[in-house]
């Protein structure tokens, strides 16, 4: 399956610019992806309040991710069956090919911010036009480093200190850096 992927250091001062600039250019909604008791899962219009989610990350987990999609588009579960006889319901792309997948990253401790990423693996238009359209504040609003996309607050941070990782546990030496 093809794969687009953008990934991102982003504090939320940074996230409240991206995420509002995308607000007022296109109306999207967004689920929390994952298990789910329920097979229905109302979505948030707009991606604003991504902002004040306060995610639960160990030092290795990238955290929950969001389904994103065009807000006249509907949110689909796909039933699986666990080993205790119940079910659970999943929220992610297989069931949802029009959208993308957001995870936000986040500052894990006082020294260390973790990546977010935007991602497809779908070939459906919807969700490839998607991509391209929030990629596009990224790059617009960020600054390129190496592979990575850096908010300017997260940028100046970094510039005085901050760990810039996809895993807090990982050495040092794979930071991301200013050359």
């Amino acid at each position: 399956m093809p794969t687009q992927q953008i990934m991102f250091f982003a504090t939320n001062s940074d996230l409240a610019d991206l995420l509002d600039a995308v607000d007022q250019t296109v109306k999207l909604h967004y689920i929390v992806g994952g298990p789910s008791p329920s097979a229905i899962n109302s979505p948030i219009v707009g991606l604003s309040s991504l902002v004040n989610i306060q995610s639960s990350f160990d030092a290795t987990t990238k955290g929950p991710f969001y389904l994103i999609a065009d807000s006249d588009r509907q949110f689909s579960s796909r039933t699986v069956k666990l080993t205790s006889g119940e079910f659970s319901y999943f929220f992610d792309q297989i069931e949802n090919p029009q959208a993308v997948v957001f995870r936000r990253g986040c500052v894990f401790s006082a020294d260390c911010l973790i990546a977010g990423e935007l991602g497809t693996v779908s070939t459906q238009t919807s969700s490839i036009d998607l991509f391209k359209r929030i990629s596009k504040d990224i790059k617009r609003r960020f600054k390129k480093v190496k592979s990575f996309y850096v908010g300017n607050d997260a940028y100046a941070k970094m510039e005085n200190g901050l760990r810039l990782t996809i895993n807090s546990r990982a050495p040092k030496t794979y930071d991301l850096r200013i050359e």
